[in-house]
């Protein structure tokens, strides 16, 4: 009995270590750009990845403009670890460009909640608004921006 729960013991702490290594090869391509080797490599092997993997996936996608392969895998993501922000916000950004606003709202209202000084997702939030031509909401979220600690850089419209 003691063996086997021994052996048990090694198989898991080999399969995390495993795993460890493929988010840290999956997170340095994403680093140098090699969007297209991500998806080769790791797309068709995502029920065995992590959430930070499958958010790199669909980071690749989103990166590659396939925008309801990378809603899939932000889902995944999320469907793994509903606490990191980054999947709700590439999200709501996707949602963004396929002009489905109040779907947006919804994600980067999640993003913001799980960490709100980042003034990317208030950004994303008031683009969201914008469009929909709630200017006054819009106002509100890009001031909402510009006041956190990590402010975006690119233009509001």
């Amino acid at each position: 009995m003691k063996f086997i729960l021994t052996l048990l013991l090694t198989i898991s702490t080999m399969s995390i270590f495993a795993q460890g290594k493929v988010d840290d090869e999956i997170k340095a391509l994403s680093g140098n750009k090699q969007y297209e080797k991500i998806i080769e490599q790791y797309a068709s092997r995502s029920g065995e990845c992590s959430a930070k993997s499958l958010y790199y996936i669909g980071l690749a996608y989103y990166m590659k403009e396939d925008d309801n392969s990378c809603i899939k895998f932000m889902d995944m993501s999320i469907g793994k670890d509903a606490k990191d922000p980054a999947p709700h916000y590439i999200k709501g950004s996707t949602l963004n460009y396929m002009d489905k606003y109040d779907e947006a709202i919804r994600s980067f209202q999640t993003a913001i909640s799980l960490k709100e000084d980042n003034g990317e997702y208030y950004s994303g939030l008031g683009d969201s608004y914008y469009q929909l031509k709630k200017n006054d909401m819009a106002l509100e979220a890009y001031k909402k921006a510009i006041s956190q600690a990590k402010c975006p850089t690119g233009h509001i419209p």
